[in-house]
């Protein structure tokens, strides 16, 4: 197929998802802000508290906004009037090979973004009349003057956080649903994702840096822990050549195949692992999370050891699995209180209240 038909049908087939998903961004029932659990207002002023020592003219604001629009392929700027939302037209110029491949997804964000801000104005009935810069890259661009939002940050970055893109690509994972109970459920861990961080050509499979590759082959052949690499992205036609030829290399798995197991293992790729960390606290199985650098707007209030398991290393994950098979049952406290946080922080009505505290308290900073 010619570049320009691969483009539309990639357009075209982000454009059909939109219109099966937007549905689950819409929302018709009402939210008392000031009546939702503490911990959402908590959340919010988090990510607001630290701009209020910086006031803004809004004047002048609205100007560093029009250049980053211009400046940024993966900044666009939301203007809310009268509780109409528009995107200010992006004006690239110089639109490199990488950046029109990026476009049709980044489009895409925006467009779903859209649709949540929406559906959190209309539940809470807010009436406000502001402007935001969002980053709907992977990675935020850094530390910035002004209030940009995004949907991950490091250390390097003070975005401000909005839920990630993955409830909205996913919808909401209303149709995710694990019914096996945890009991029944086997006493082992499985990853099964793709190559994504750092990878590129054959030394790196050869002497692997990247953290999935690592733990990978660590757990080649052993009994109770699947961990596969099923995709492989960014790299090299001799590096995808030989990953295939790894033996850790697997079909896919779907998530109903991975919640036949007890844990549910998480580790970064480019970023966050938004959506298996989200699916494994809704899950009856116990989430076990690598250590991050990376900061989604919930993190704050999720807790290690409760909630779900944080590991370092590989050797870590041997003895959570160990332990289960010792003293089965051993950790079904921290899956059931993972399904409750998702309950409490991850569903549709908490992530439309904690989208609508937020945009409430940024108008007030400004």
């Amino acid at each position: 197929m010619p570049p320009d038909d691969l483009r539309f049908a990639g357009r075209a087939k982000l454009w059909l998802q939109d219109r099966l998903n937007f549905a689950g961004a819409t929302w018709t029932g009402r939210l008392d802000l000031d009546a939702v659990d503490s911990g959402l207002h908590d959340l919010a002023a988090r990510q607001v508290d630290p701009w209020k020592a910086s006031p803004f003219n809004r004047a002048t604001l609205d100007e560093t906004f029009d250049a980053l629009n211009r400046a940024h392929a993966n900044i666009f700027v939301f203007d809310i009037r009268s509780g109409a939302i528009t995107v200010r037209p992006k004006g690239l110029v110089d639109e490199t090979p990488l950046i029109a491949m990026q476009m049709p997804q980044f489009q895409a964000r925006v467009r779903r973004y859209r649709a949540l801000l929406q559906a959190a104005l209309a539940a809470a009935r807010l009436k406000l009349d502001l402007s935001l810069a969002i980053d709907v890259n992977d990675h935020p661009l850094g530390q910035s003057d002004v209030p940009v939002f995004a949907f991950q940050n490091t250390a390097q970055s003070n975005a401000i956080l909005l839920p990630d893109i993955d409830f909205l690509n996913w919808n909401w994972y209303l149709r995710q649903t694990d019914r096996v109970p945890y009991d029944a459920k086997a006493i082992r861990a499985v990853f099964a994702g793709s190559s994504s961080g750092q990878l590129h050509d054959v030394e790196d499979i050869l002497n692997p840096t990247n953290p999935r590759l690592i733990a990978a082959a660590h757990f080649v052949c052993h009994p109770h822990i699947d961990f596969r690499i099923s995709e492989i992205v960014q790299c090299t036609d001799a590096a995808k050549a030989l990953l295939e030829r790894q033996p850790y290399f697997k079909p896919r798995l779907g998530w109903p195949e991975q919640w036949q197991n007890r844990f549910i293992l998480s580790l970064d790729g480019n970023g966050a692992t938004c959506s298996r960390v989200a699916l494994g606290l809704k899950s009856n199985s116990a989430l076990v999370k690598y250590a991050s650098p990376f900061d989604l707007f919930y993190f704050p209030k999720l807790c290690a050891g409760a909630d779900f398991l944080e590991v370092t290393g590989e050797t870590e994950i041997e003895t959570i699995v160990d332990r289960e098979l010792s003293a089965p049952g051993h950790h079904r406290d921290i899956a059931e209180a993972g399904r409750r946080f998702y309950q409490l922080y991850l569903g549709r009505r908490p992530l439309i209240a904690y989208t609508a505290l937020l945009l409430r308290a940024y108008h007030a900073a400004l």
